[in-house]
């Protein structure tokens, strides 16, 4: 895993140098998975050690910082560029790192910090840069300023027009609306974890063409997209296709390069 970090860093890094020497883009919304969520799937309240692995659920053990690094220059993996910065105290309050549970009970010395929250932190930082997550798009009164990065990346999502529970079975939610619902009442005790319903990647986009339709995110033509998906998939497809000896229902979904699957067709969405 730390090994996999250290190649999206770089890549990232790339990415990044590229974006401040040839683009102008203002803000990032991101799709995805558990790869790139910071905060739209609910944490819960405390892990207790004594049943469930102590594990955060954004990207835990790999991205562990401590509090005395906010702010602070650091050398990103596999290269020499010094130019990337911790983000601070007050950009992760306001991209929701900071609201992360505890296990048994107690605080946590280190802190997970994504790698969207680096990318936009290190992009637009000049620029007093903001990100946070759809569930606070989706509860805020006013819109945020067209300079705002909004992620839309659930924990456990696949590439489907739909919603899914955490082992990727379907769960009958109609809207936004029902979505947050069972976000919160999964907060307050009310339902279990494999009750929440994760929206796909084609909802997600779906989502924030809404959202631009009814205006809880400003238009700005200076915006970057990125979509980071597909692990989930491949994880429901080898476990309940491959596993299963339905070989040609797995070649289906992950096709080839010739020959597209459903995975990818999937992500290609057209409006």
């Amino acid at each position: 895993m730390i090994k996999i970090m250290s190649t999206l860093m770089f890549l990232v890094s790339i990415s990044l140098f590229a974006a401040k020497q040839d683009l102008h883009f203002e803000r990032v919304i991101f799709f995805g998975d558990s790869l790139s969520d910071t905060g739209n799937f609910p944490e819960p309240n405390n892990y207790d050690s004594s049943t469930v692995p102590p594990y955060n659920l954004y990207i835990p053990i790999s991205s562990p910082v401590k509090s005395t690094e906010y702010g602070n220059e650091f050398i990103v993996p596999q290269t020499t560029d010094v130019s990337w910065r911790y983000p601070t105290k007050l950009f992760l309050e306001e991209s929701s790192s900071l609201k992360q549970g505890l296990i048994d009970r107690k605080t946590k010395d280190y802190r997970s910090i994504n790698w969207v929250e680096y990318f936009v932190f290190n992009s637009f930082s000049s620029n007093s840069a903001k990100l946070i997550p759809w569930t606070v798009l989706y509860n805020a009164s006013d819109a945020p300023n067209k300079q705002t990065s909004v992620n839309y990346a659930w924990v456990g999502a696949m590439t489907i027009d739909g919603f899914s529970n955490l082992y990727y079975k379907p769960i009958n939610t109609k809207n936004e609306k029902e979505l947050n619902e069972r976000k919160q009442a999964y907060l307050n005790g009310n339902i279990n974890i494999d009750q929440v319903a994760i929206p796909g990647v084609r909802k997600q986009v779906s989502m924030y063409f809404n959202d631009l339709k009814t205006g809880k995110i400003k238009r700005n033509n200076n915006t970057a997209y990125i979509i980071y998906i597909g692990g989930n998939d491949l994880s429901n497809t080898l476990n309940n296709d491959l596993m299963k000896l339905h070989v040609n229902k797995f070649l289906k979904t992950i096709g080839s390069v010739s020959f597209p699957g459903i995975m990818a067709m999937n992500v290609k969405c057209r409006r």
